[in-house]
């Protein structure tokens, strides 16, 4: 039976699944595919019988039709019809027709049980674009648009390795990009191989390459830019994202954070903004480098701006969850959280921020649960930090070890992970290990503390590690040593009230009572003023 087509592919979907619908449809209306998606119809629709024309195209317009399934899926009015038409226009296809998109785990009807699906969750959005593109039937190759040039295809080519983590490959592909258009230069290709840098941590080189983007690009004005490209190039346009020297300064400032190099990171990110004052995720950047720094009220403000201008951007609401757990509004907090980890549930950082919020409301085991979905994410130092400090508070010692033990292999140079360390081996009463393990956080913690970031912070952490060395220390019954040591705590804080405190144990005990006393006075003093 044959059908007038008028789309390559209608898109079947609840209103509350949309955020999906809407990612698939822009994907493939990129790789030239004609969709049926229904706000982009809304003038041709509007005032027509829905029925009709629903039916009608779910039934007789399209090549496939692509169903998102889910627990609203079933139970919506409309989406019953469209499932409806759609089914019996399968039953008269001799090939497949309904191409079945898993949103969660609801039962799928009787009629879709025997259609082989795939899960949205455990795909990307690229590799379900080329499975659809695979399936439609060739075009006919239009006699204005010459073949894409080779740059281009490297490219594409890089992109899709970035989408799919293949970091080293994206790279060697916008290298090979680049050296084929020396001599027309095209600065999305520098902004994306900077990205790629960026992400394998190469920080230094990734700034560099920004640096070039920054420079190559001929004009500020996206419009201008595109329509030059195209000119130049006679390629899809739409690969090439909407680029202008505000995406790559924003970048630069992402990655000067990295560096820890915040003034002008901030500096970069804020430059941006004057370039494009709706570029959602500069404003973003800067809540995130405002939130580093502390400056919590202005970080708010920013990621508010931020999804004022893009209510899609879950890195704005996980750092807008960072500044509200900051104020210690952690309902407030959490809640941006989950929004966060609704708009991207792949965001390692979300379900780390939310972590830390149900670690401070002592909800230990819900926090544990989001650590561990973090990792899955992205295995990093800081999160097994978290973690481990979340196993303490459920009294699981030898797990939070271990947790601290990945942290440190993550990242050898990470002082608190050390601390931490020696606080469980202390607890764990191995306190020749302990004391290998605060050793060690003293010399990172120094060697941070000669950067050019000093930080009150940094000083009161040092402090502390001083101090557990020197309980160690009397613990071993070497009295002397732990004076030191908690002499240098209080030399580096001298509001420290458990320096002083432990300078009175380490006096007792090595006979000078009157010193003693003066030390544990002191240390109630402190703890009387602060409460």
């Amino acid at each position: 039976m044959t059908y007038e087509r008028t789309y390559d592919v209608a898109i079947s979907y609840a209103s509350e699944d949309r955020r999906y619908a809407e990612d698939l449809a822009s994907a493939l209306k990129n790789r030239g595919v004609e969709v049926f998606y229904d706000p982009d119809e809304q003038a041709d629709i509007w005032g027509k019988n829905l029925v009709d024309i629903l039916s009608d195209i779910y039934k007789n317009r399209a090549h496939y039709c692509v169903i998102f399934f889910s627990k609203n899926y079933a139970i919506k009015k409309w989406t019953k019809l469209e499932r409806r038409v759609a089914q019996d226009r399968a039953l008269e296809e001799i090939g497949e027709y309904i191409l079945p998109i898993c949103l969660d785990k609801t039962a799928v009807p009787d009629f879709l049980s025997t259609i082989a699906s795939i899960s949205w969750h455990l795909e990307t959005v690229g590799h379900i674009v080329d499975l659809i593109v695979k399936k439609l039937p060739p075009k006919k190759p239009s006699s204005q648009v010459r073949e894409e040039p080779e740059w281009f295809q490297l490219f594409r080519k890089g992109n899709e390795f970035f989408k799919h983590q293949k970091y080293n490959d994206a790279l060697v592909a916008y290298k090979q990009a680049i050296d084929l258009e020396s001599d027309n230069p095209v600065p999305v290709v520098h902004n994306n191989k900077g990205v790629t840098l960026h992400q394998l941590g190469r920080y230094e080189d990734a700034l560099e390459t920004f640096q070039e983007a920054i420079h190559l690009d001929p004009n500020d004005d996206p419009a201008y830019y595109k329509e030059a490209l195209q000119r130049a190039f006679q390629c899809d346009i739409n690969l090439v994202t909407a680029y202008t020297n505000a995406v790559a300064y924003n970048n630069k400032a992402r990655t000067l954070y990295k560096l820890k190099s915040y003034d002008e990171s901030l500096s970069a990110c804020e430059y941006a903004i004057r370039l494009d004052a709706d570029f959602a995720a500069a404003y973003d950047t800067k809540g995130r480098i405002l939130n580093r720094r502390k400056r919590y009220d202005q970080a708010l403000i920013e990621c508010e701006l931020a999804i004022l201008l893009d209510p899609k951007l879950a890195e704005a609401y996980d750092d807008k969850g960072w500044a509200l757990y900051g104020l210690k509004r952690y309902n407030e907090s959490l809640d941006a959280c989950e929004q966060a980890i609704w708009l991207d549930s792949h965001l390692a950082s979300a379900y780390n921020n939310k972590g830390r919020v149900l670690n401070e409301l002592g909800r230990y085991k819900e926090a544990f649960d989001a650590y561990e979905r973090s990792i899955k994410f992205n295995s990093d130092a800081k999160i097994y930090n978290n973690k481990g400090q979340t196993l303490r508070n459920l009294k699981y010692f030898t797990k939070a070890l271990d947790a601290y033990e990945e942290a440190i292999r993550l990242d050898g140079n990470d002082a608190t992970a050390y601390h931490n360390k020696g606080q469980v081996l202390y607890r764990l009463k191995r306190y020749d290990e302990a004391l290998e393990a605060f050793n060690q956080a003293i010399k990172l913690y120094n060697a941070s503390f000669r950067a050019p970031e000093r930080t009150t912070k940094l000083e009161s952490k040092l402090a502390m590690a001083y101090t557990d060395k020197g309980l160690t220390l009397s613990v071993k019954q070497k009295h002397k040593k732990a004076l030191k040591a908690f002499e240098e705590a209080i030399r580096l804080d001298s509001e420290l009230a458990d320096g002083y405190m432990g300078k009175g144990h380490a006096l007792r005990a090595l006979g000078q009572r009157r010193e003693a006393q003066e030390a544990f006075a002191k240390a109630e003093r402190l703890r009387q003023r602060s409460g």
